[in-house]
């Protein structure tokens, strides 16, 4: 009698399960749950759990997404605190070496000034190394947008941080020097914040070079016209981007590049002032804005000249450049690659050689 009364329960409990859609199986525990009609429903716990794994796993998502982004973020502070020390240290043992020369009357040749330039990237890229990449030059870092995948809002960060660190080197030369800089300024209509690599001294003597647009004093047949000096510009940053994307900074070789901008800076500093970084060239033109240091003609142009082929020569240069570069890559694995085959035949030969065949 009790097993009959348990097979007809069993088989009442089954019917009713049918007719409200639920699993036959009355021995599976079940949840209920609210359906779209407002009516309840019965199904297996084992569905629930799988819904609650599946926001578990969105919830674990987010936070993973989260947490990405914050170590983005805090990678991208790391990267631009190095790009501005770098750039800041570089430029104000740059920018510091002129204004000796300039304000305080110290007979320094262009080479000795060049020299020093070539230790301060040196000793920028050294320093700022273990935080970023160590670009240091706006150029250097479209190439890399151009040439290594350098991801566009990494690029943004590094501009700002070099032209920060530029602005920041050029204010604290300009409050050590600013009572210097103004007498010097007001005699000669030439702001010396903007006057890097540009003078030659000889015997304490100031002696603008060839290239300066708009000096006063100058002949007209003695300046370089701006289309000339993008072109120069243009020139020397190529020739400084390839020699950074073939030595890679970040490969511990800063004495490689420091030599190459003192070689730039000697060749090309008569011609257009050896600028080939717009950072160095926008920097003191911010800060003579702040300090209010002949601001107008400082605003209007590089030592009283133009803006634009100190920014674009610059960067053309680095498309040049990267392209050059890239060019000489090709050829070079193309020509490794023929190496590899030929050794691979002539170890072919040398083996059926030995078998005498």
């Amino acid at each position: 009698m009790v097993m009959q009364q348990l097979v007809e329960d069993r088989e009442e409990v089954m019917s009713s399960t049918k007719a409200n859609g639920a699993p036959a199986d009355p021995l599976a525990p079940a949840v209920t749950v609210h359906v779209a009609e407002g009516r309840h429903a019965e199904r297996p716990a084992a569905a629930a759990a799988d819904e609650a794994g599946n926001k578990g796993a969105r919830r674990s998502a987010m936070q993973t997404s989260t947490i990405g982004y914050a170590d983005q973020f805090i990678s991208l502070q790391r990267e631009a605190v190095g790009e501005l020390i770098g750039t800041f240290l570089f430029l104000t043992l740059g920018f510091g070496v002129i204004c000796t020369a300039t304000l305080g009357n110290v007979q320094l040749s262009l080479a000795s000034i060049a020299a020093i330039w070539g230790i301060g990237v040196a000793l920028g890229i050294g320093v700022s190394s273990a935080l970023s990449d160590s670009h240091l030059n706006p150029a250097v870092t479209l190439a890399m947008v151009l040439f290594r995948k350098f991801e566009g809002k990494r690029a943004v960060v590094y501009w700002l941080a070099q032209v920060g660190g530029s602005t920041l080197a050029s204010l604290l030369l300009g409050c050590v020097y600013l009572p210097q800089i103004k007498a010097y300024s007001t005699h000669t209509s030439i702001d010396a914040l903007t006057n890097a690599t540009t003078v030659e001294c000889n015997g304490g003597d100031i002696h603008p070079l060839p290239f300066q647009i708009g000096w006063p004093g100058l002949p007209n047949d003695e300046r370089t016209p701006p289309g000339a000096i993008l072109a120069y510009e243009a020139l020397a940053a190529a020739i400084l981007v390839a020699c950074v994307l073939r030595l890679d900074p970040g490969n511990g070789k800063p004495q490689h590049l420091g030599a190459a901008v003192c070689a730039l800076i000697l060749v090309f500093a008569p011609l257009s002032g050896a600028g080939f970084n717009p950072a160095r060239d926008l920097g003191p033109r911010i800060a003579s804005a702040v300090l209010s240091v002949h601001a107008a003609p400082c605003l209007a142009g590089f030592g009283g000249g133009e803006w634009w082929p100190y920014t674009l020569g610059p960067l053309i240069g680095a498309a040049l450049g990267g392209g050059l570069h890239a060019l000489g890559s090709g050829l070079e694995k193309k020509h490794k690659e023929h190496d590899k085959e030929h050794d691979k035949k002539q170890k072919q030969l040398s083996e059926l050689a030995v078998y005498g065949v």
